[in-house]
């Protein structure tokens, strides 16, 4: 059996695959298998994805396949074609306009080999406009509670899972259009999977304005899927783990441009808490918006950039 599986599901981003490709073939560490799982509907896209992968298969030195998700397009219908066909111990995933440090996967191994772990994940690299914006650095155990709270792990494409914990759950929620990784962690770390923390940015992630994280529509039906699911399992949590949910669910809207799913998610922070300060402060964020159209936090963000 070999080591790592590494699943990249791709959607019309050719010239993006073709970097991702070339930094799996950049790794450190040998031992995998590489599964490209194509996603797009359009015979001209699987032609081109087609060409991509066989030039590559004659470069590499290790298993390549080429898979086709016919059956139901979706990033996470495609993630689950990849680990049902896997053959590694360890699954490794990387999106197609993401891209790796040459040393992600001996770092990883080195973490399940020294460690109990049953998933590892990293810190990252922010890209957009032509470098490098931030590094997004997390903290090491992460609970039920911290994982309910808020997504506290982020991008598939820094995490690798052992294999049977994701049979274990059946993979991807499917009927979850975003925040499908949040969902897997909850699920995860719910089943008993022990998630350790590589202090060091493996991977660059590529922040785009049409990512599906950043449509309001199929963002806020992704989040209040998730909510609705384990809505139980909150009230089980108590108080102040509803508060900081719906707080960090008001922090997600209000970036999404979403006023109503502010003040909606505001009014459900200050239910279980009334004391919570942040809440007011993201109030006052968004009262400031709503009567005079000035995003405050976003001419922080430009502010930080100028005076980096």
């Amino acid at each position: 059996m070999t080591e790592f599986s590494v699943v990249v599901p791709t959607y019309q981003r050719t010239d993006e695959l073709v970097r991702a490709l070339d930094s799996i073939k950049s790794q450190t560490y040998r031992d995998f298998e590489l599964l490209v799982i194509d996603d797009n509907p359009e015979k001209e896209y699987r032609e081109k994805v087609r060409e991509i992968v066989e030039e590559f298969r004659e470069q590499a030195s290790f298993s390549v396949k080429l898979l086709i998700n016919s059956d139901k397009q979706g990033v996470s219908s495609a993630r689950n074609l990849g680990i049902e066909n896997s053959e590694g111990e360890y699954i490794a995933f990387l999106d197609d306009d993401d891209w790796w440090k040459p040393e992600k996967l001996e770092r990883e191994l080195d973490a399940f080999e020294n460690n109990e772990y049953d998933a590892v994940y990293s810190a990252i690299e922010m890209y957009r406009d032509g470098e490098v914006k931030d590094i997004v650095r997390k903290r090491g155990e992460i609970g039920l509670e911290d994982i309910l709270e808020k997504d506290m792990i982020g991008s598939p494409s820094k995490v690798t899972v052992t294999k049977k914990y994701l049979e274990r759950i059946d993979g991807f929620d499917e009927d979850i259009p975003s925040g499908e990784d949040w969902d897997l962690w909850i699920r995860l770390i719910k089943e008993g999977c022990t998630f350790g923390y590589i202090d060091e940015p493996l991977v660059r992630y590529q922040q785009e304005n049409n990512s599906k994280s950043s449509q309001m529509d199929i963002a806020t039906e992704g989040r209040e899927k998730i909510t609705e699911k384990y809505s139980e399992l909150l009230d089980q949590a108590g108080s102040k783990v509803k508060a900081q949910h719906h707080l960090n669910r008001a922090k997600k809207q209000y970036t999404l441009g979403d006023n109503e799913g502010v003040r909606r998610h505001l009014s459900k922070t200050l239910k279980n808490n009334l004391l919570e300060p942040e809440a007011y402060a993201l109030m006052t964020l968004y009262t400031v918006r709503r009567t005079t159209g000035l995003d405050m936090m976003q001419l922080a963000v430009k502010a930080k950039d100028v005076l980096k």
